[in-house]
């Protein structure tokens, strides 16, 4: 038997800033994945009082072995603010290629990225700068790079350009929404003129492997 663990993820009312603080909340902890789903709109009644400071950002369910200390989540998933399925991602097992129509993000998409940032959780808008590799691609890569006597770990992730930002982020799905807050014009133009400049230099094309 494993533990599914129902994290929910606030985001302040009245935070104007681009790049906002999330506050973390373990909600719950279960024997399957359909009890933390039916928890949700308990959870979500909890937060929709009109005086409340904050808002209900997501909900993250995370599945941990019961007979290993010590280790890792070995699935996640990802559900809007009403309990809708919105990714996953196997976290214990070999990354085979996601398929186009689980894919929600293309190239060029900005986004919202859930991550560590100077020691606070936030949401941070990012450019979506390639995607989780198809079974099509990891074959043609693995191919290419056979011939080079190499061989490839991949993991399944999207590769996000922060804004003005001088390093990439390996994001996994579950981490990755939809953008919530319009950006004005000039920062959506920015954040293109940026993903232009990192294909010119490849910075897209770096790879963990």
């Amino acid at each position: 038997m494993n533990l599914f663990v129902l994290h929910s993820l606030f985001a302040l009312k009245d935070d104007r800033e681009p790049i906002r603080t999330l506050h973390r909340r373990t909600a719950g902890f279960y024997t399957s994945l359909e009890l933390a789903e039916a928890a949700m709109p308990e959870e979500r009644n909890k937060n929709e009082r009109t005086d409340d400071p904050v808002y209900l950002y997501c909900f993250i369910v995370k599945e941990f072995p019961m007979d290993v200390m010590n280790r890792g989540s070995i699935r996640e998933w990802l559900y809007s603010p009403d309990g809708e399925p919105l990714d996953y991602r196997i976290a214990d097992g070999e990354f085979h290629g996601r398929s186009e129509a689980d894919i929600r993000f293309k190239v060029g998409d900005i986004v919202d990225v859930i991550h560590s940032k100077g020691g606070k959780l936030v949401a941070e808008p990012m450019i979506v700068g390639r995607e989780p590799f198809t079974p099509e691609v990891l074959k043609k890569y693995a191919e290419e790079l056979a011939e080079y006597g190499q061989s490839i770990d991949p993991e399944e992730e999207y590769n996000c350009l922060p804004l003005n930002g001088k390093a990439y982020e390996y994001v996994s799905p579950v981490y990755v929404m939809p953008l919530q807050k319009p950006l004005d014009a000039e920062t959506e133009n920015a954040f293109k003129d940026y993903l232009a400049n990192a294909r010119n230099n490849k910075i897209y094309l770096r790879r963990r492997w």
